[in-house]
């Protein structure tokens, strides 16, 4: 029996109305066919399109292997000039069809045109007579055969214009097969980029869980976004690939093995230990932590150990409910709300201790032992529990409650980070709480340029969201693996800064408040601009290892409430 059934697909930066698509399947919800569903990878790439209109926009799009249509009508939505929904089952052709007509698509009504056709990845008969015509190509969730890596290259070096891009969205189920695809792309001439996706909804996983080949997912490596455009000149592309290469060799990356080690330090003893991470399904920044172990108020071995991996071969992991609609998080919410308040009371007395001292705390630099604030018109406050015994003399009641409350935060944040720090660089480093504070961002603060915390290794900062953090707010954006960057270099060659300008980043969203976000001291960071009517508070924790101390931030003894 066949039973069709009709969903509304949409993401958070999405434009109203939904999409409303049809699916089929039969009465125990199986897919009849493998295009007749929606793939949880296609909400991500959706939400990747939405937040980077530009790309489709007023561009020729194709969809290969569009199944039900989401992916290439999303971009009719985003105003894409064309649109070609490709596939080559006729019936999964017919229910994208009907989705289009449904949608709007035919009416004479859209300026977007939008058309739907048969192309098999294997077949270049069926490939568009119009050649390289097409601005942009998007597909989603489509290797998942080991045939297709090589037939699925060659439909896109077939269709993508000369200045054109190629994203695809996809899970991480088998990495060898996402190697594959992107070495056959490079063999067709492009330079290939990929990255995590940290967009992941309540409706993603309900999509998952339909289906046990969806569901592989979020269990395994995640989801990526791979980037291809063709090379202007052979010897860039070769050149940029060789400066990769370096990186990996600089981050102790056997390519071959596409495995990671930790860096040892040059006076450390040899003890056998080392942390092995399969590099190409090293993309699980995000560590999910299921409702058993929030409610024990610890971590499993398996949490520690991919928080450990993360931390080693990118520079930062957050640590998140498996669930956003979970109660708790690993920070209580009570003790958030606390924080919160008694942090923004705080903020605001010291604001005003900066207008008493002439300074305009909105637009000029300042720093005392109490809050800093680093650029002009910056609007992003960093303020802490001194170190100094005479300045800690001087504070407030309001000062008092903010810092027990930061405190009350970093002991439940204790048992989920100190294991990973252990696990990652060794027990006998002895990692302990150096400060804790808040980093506050008003409404209009503007975007961050990337920088490290400082250049010493052994200082980890535990950001944690009092409340959710999303794309409006600005979240922090990393830079993977520039913890690894030597930033003492007095000149940064040419190859190493293609190469460094060509690492992926990642910019998550802290949906759920009391999830953990760790990165090193070193790793290159930027805050978001702040979009949004509020003020974006995260309370820190910072780590560091024996004999370290963060002498840069803060001055020691400059206090606020001296004239």
């Amino acid at each position: 029996m066949v039973l069709t059934e009709r969903r509304a697909f949409t993401t958070p930066s999405f434009p109203d109305p939904p999409l409303v698509l049809a699916i089929e399947h039969d009465a125990e919800t199986v897919p009849l066919r493998t295009g007749c569903r929606l793939w949880s990878a296609s909400f991500a790439l959706v939400e990747h399109l939405c937040r980077n209109k530009h790309v489709v926009e007023e561009k020729r799009v194709l969809e290969l292997g569009a199944g039900v249509g989401a992916c290439g009508l999303a971009c009719a939505r985003l105003g894409a000039s064309s649109v070609t929904l490709t596939d080559f089952d006729a019936a999964t052709l017919t229910l994208a069809h009907a989705n289009a007509l449904r949608d709007g698509w035919f009416d004479g009504t859209k300026a977007c045109d939008v058309s739907v056709r048969r192309l098999d990845w294997g077949d270049a008969e069926t490939y568009d007579e119009n050649g390289r015509s097409y601005d942009v190509v998007v597909a989603a969730d489509v290797v998942y055969l080991e045939e297709h890596a090589r037939e699925l290259a060659r439909a896109v070096d077939a269709h993508v214009s000369a200045s054109g891009v190629f994203a695809c969205a996809f899970g991480v189920r088998k990495p060898e097969l996402a190697e594959a695809f992107a070495e056959a792309l490079r063999e067709h001439g492009f330079l290939v980029k990929t990255r995590a996706l940290d967009y992941v909804s309540e409706d993603m996983r309900a999509t998952a869980a339909e289906h046990a080949h969806d569901g592989e997912i979020t269990s395994k490596g995640g989801y990526r976004l791979l980037e291809a455009t063709r090379a202007d000149e052979d010897e860039d592309a070769d050149l940029a690939l060789a400066d990769f290469a370096k990186d990996f060799e600089d981050f102790e990356i056997d390519v071959s093995e596409r495995s990671a080690r930790r860096p040892r330090d040059e006076n450390e003893e040899d003890r056998g230990t080392t942390i092995r991470v399969d590099f190409s399904d090293a993309c699980a920044c995000l560590v999910d932590v299921d409702s058993k172990e929030i409610a024990e108020g610890k971590p499993s071995a398996d949490t520690v150990r991919r928080a450990a991996e993360s931390l080693v071969v990118h520079g930062f992991v957050v640590m998140q409910p498996a669930s956003e609609s979970d109660a708790q998080a690993m920070v209580p919410r009570d003790v958030l709300e606390e924080c919160r308040r008694a942090s923004d009371t705080h903020l605001n007395e010291l604001l005003s201790r900066v207008e008493a001292q002439g300074l305009n705390p909105r637009l000029d630099i300042f720093r005392f032992a109490e809050i800093c604030s680093r650029a002009r018109g910056g609007m992003r406050y960093d303020y802490t529990r001194p170190d100094s015994e005479r300045v800690r003399a001087l504070e407030t009641l309001k000062c008092t409650r903010a810092i027990h409350s930061w405190e009350s935060l970093q002991r439940f944040a204790a048992p989920w980070v100190e294991p990973a720090l252990a696990e990652a660089y060794g027990a006998e480093r002895d990692f302990a709480v150096k400060s804790v504070g808040c980093v506050s961002s008003e409404p209009g603060a503007p975007e961050q340029h990337f920088h490290a915390d400082g250049r010493v290794f052994g200082i980890f900062n535990v950001f944690v969201p009092m409340s959710a953090v999303s794309t409006i707010e600005g979240p922090t954006e990393f830079i993977h693996g520039s913890h690894q960057w030597d930033h003492n270099a007095a000149h940064v060659t040419t190859p190493d800064q293609k190469a460094q300008a060509a690492a992926p980043r990642f910019q998550p969203e802290l949906r759920v408040p009391g999830s953990l976000l760790v990165y090193d001291y070193r790793v290159m960071h930027r805050g978001g601009a702040n979009a949004s009517t509020r003020r974006r508070p995260l309370a820190y924790v910072m780590y560091g290892s024996s004999g370290t101390r963060d002498s840069w931030n803060f001055p020691l003894d400059d206090s606020i409430w001296e004239d």
